[in-house]
């Protein structure tokens, strides 16, 4: 059988950011993994925006948003993980392909691709940072592509309450069982306060919340979750850090 023409294929994203809390280039941010080199930079017509161009080298238009879908998906959760960003609905849209030199066509397609941001700072990346980027984004993470989203997945998630499930959800991923995440909490926060468990066992506030979290009990602290969340995503991190960094 004939090996199908490659088609080169050129997706436009943009990234939409908080205007008080965003995050600027220095100088354009680019990296090519196999057949997709992408491109990202300051938008010029909305400083709260980052543009994306994603080149892609293949033989079909589903095929290319196939891939464009996973590439956006993958950038999403590295920058997220990486820099604590909360990122949220990315989509693919417009492309354009060119079959021979000089000949460009559109392919419209009913949404565009988004991602709406909340930046943890401002910050503004120099060209040494933009080089530290684009080469994580070329190469292959030590942090699993599932930790990843599940890092995004829970700082990208606006209700405390299931926010505070998803942090203690990629403690138990990493550590087997909740009784060892419960365990790892005590480790690296000796102090940390104890409730009593359901057989009468002492375990951490986080591991006591979790577990009553959906308790229809008009005692239950609620309070507690947004006061100990910011604790618990910092002790996620760590948990992810010993596991696959150090």
């Amino acid at each position: 059988m004939e090996d199908k023409e490659i088609i080169k294929f050129i997706v436009s994203a943009a990234v939409s950011q908080d205007p008080e809390r965003s995050i600027k280039l220095s100088e354009p941010l680019v990296y090519q993994v196999e057949n997709i080199k992408t491109t990202i930079i300051n938008n010029t017509e909305d400083d709260t925006k980052l543009s994306l161009t994603l080149e892609i080298d293949t033989t079909d238009t589903e095929r290319a948003k196939f891939i464009a879908e996973n590439e956006v998906l993958r950038v999403a959760n590295l920058l997220s993980w990486e820099k604590s960003i909360p990122l949220t609905n990315p989509r693919v849209g417009a492309m354009h392909y060119s079959t021979k030199p000089g000949n460009m066509n559109a392919i419209a397609f009913v949404e565009t691709l988004h991602m709406s941001v909340m930046m943890s700072m401002n910050v503004t990346l120099n060209n040494h940072g933009i080089q530290i980027l684009s080469d994580k984004l070329a190469g292959s993470s030590t942090v699993p592509d599932e930790v990843q989203f599940m890092w995004r997945e829970a700082i990208s998630e606006p209700s405390k309450s299931l926010q505070f499930l998803l942090y203690f959800r990629i403690l138990e991923h990493i550590k087997g069982r909740r009784s060892k995440a419960d365990e790892y909490i005590k480790e690296v926060e000796p102090t940390v306060p104890l409730e009593k468990g359901q057989y009468g066992e002492d375990i951490s506030v986080y591991t006591y919340l979790r577990d009553n979290i959906h308790a229809k009990n008009p005692s239950f602290p609620y309070k507690d979750i947004e006061r100990y969340l910011p604790t618990l995503s910092s002790i996620a991190r760590k948990a992810i850090e010993d596991q696959y960094l150090n």
